[in-house]
């Protein structure tokens, strides 16, 4: 990767902190000091455009070719890769124990409940990775996989849809940590790579697939009216103004919550896109989250009968939400 496309990309991060200095500015400072973790956030940035090549070009040449060969089903024949755009565009960065030879990170998609853990060569000026495992969220977790069952991020059965993906982010980065953050990391990583298939990655798709199958329901002829409301709702929140906002949106404290969001940087908000779509007997749920900070979730949930929207903020890392809720809105 050249070095003047990592400044570039440093440099939009560094812009966006606009009006929520304290957090955004944070959020890049620890990118701009931690060159480990913002190798790793940087490479997202582009892979969620050119996931294929990208990811390829950023590993060793031995990962790399394994990452083209297992990839190679969900590539189409015009070289482009939807499922994986959609993982790495709102995938959340997690970081593990390093050194100055190795490191342990990964990416993980809480709408997708996929996780591509993989150990980085911090020996080069960009760390690379040298090894990785791409699994179903619930495999790393240590639960057993089930295509029958999908994952509670991915369409809650047994409890609220924000409650499943909080509980879900929060399962696996407990999991993460526990095992990726002392000194038994590395021991940890080779354990997963044991179990590495062809099989996982296929699991990994499934998970994919159904993601990508609610959202293709806006696509359905019957379902007009929802296309537009999702094409309205994502407009509104990339570019609505506080005024707009509120005669849309109901809900608890949203007056609250919409001004913290509307005091969000222009990028950030321009960046929002839809992750998830509900439809239940009484009411529909349109999920959304920035592409460029996937810590960011937006539910926006539509009663059968008439009645406002609710809007709903959720951010998925603690930290970051404490930082977001502690600043004064314009």
């Amino acid at each position: 990767m050249k070095t003047t496309k990592l400044l570039t990309t440093a440099a939009l991060i560094m812009g966006c902190a606009g009006s929520m200095q304290m957090a955004f500015a944070g959020n890049a400072q620890n990118t701009a000091e931690n060159p480990f973790e913002g190798n790793i956030s940087v490479m997202r940035i582009f892979a969620k455009d050119t996931p294929v090549k990208t990811v390829k070009d950023w590993m060793s040449k031995g990962a790399g070719a394994k990452w083209e060969k297992m990839i190679q089903p969900t590539v189409r024949k015009d070289g482009s890769a939807p499922l994986l755009k959609n993982f790495f565009a709102t995938a959340v960065v997690f970081t593990g124990a390093r050194n100055e030879d190795s490191g342990i990170a990964a990416f993980y998609n809480v709408w997708q409940d996929s996780i591509l853990l993989f150990q980085m060569d911090n020996s080069e000026r960009f760390s690379a990775p040298e090894n990785f495992i791409f699994l179903p969220g619930s495999v790393f977790r240590g639960e057993k996989f089930n295509a029958e069952k999908p994952a509670q991020s991915i369409f809650p059965a047994n409890e609220a849809f924000d409650l499943a993906i909080i509980r879900t982010y929060q399962a696996t980065k407990k999991v993460f940590d526990s095992k990726f953050s002392g000194k038994k990391a590395m021991p940890e990583f080779a354990g997963y790579l044991k179990n590495d298939s062809d099989g996982m990655f296929a699991d990994v798709t499934v998970n994919a697939y159904l993601n990508a199958k609610l959202l293709a329901a806006l696509k359905d002829p019957g379902n007009t009216a929802a296309l537009k409301e999702a094409d309205r709702f994502g407009d509104l929140l990339q570019s609505g103004n506080i005024g707009e906002l509120e005669k849309v949106f109901s809900g608890k404290n949203v007056k609250s919550m919409l001004e913290k969001f509307t005091a969000f940087p222009a990028a950030t908000r321009e960046s929002i896109v839809i992750t998830a779509f509900l439809k239940g007997k009484n009411q529909s749920i349109y999920a959304y989250s920035s592409a460029l900070w996937p810590e960011l979730a937006i539910l926006i949930s539509v009663p059968k009968e008439n009645g406002k929207p609710t809007f709903l903020m959720l951010f998925l890392n603690d930290k970051f939400a404490q930082q977001i809720m502690n600043i004064k809105s314009k």
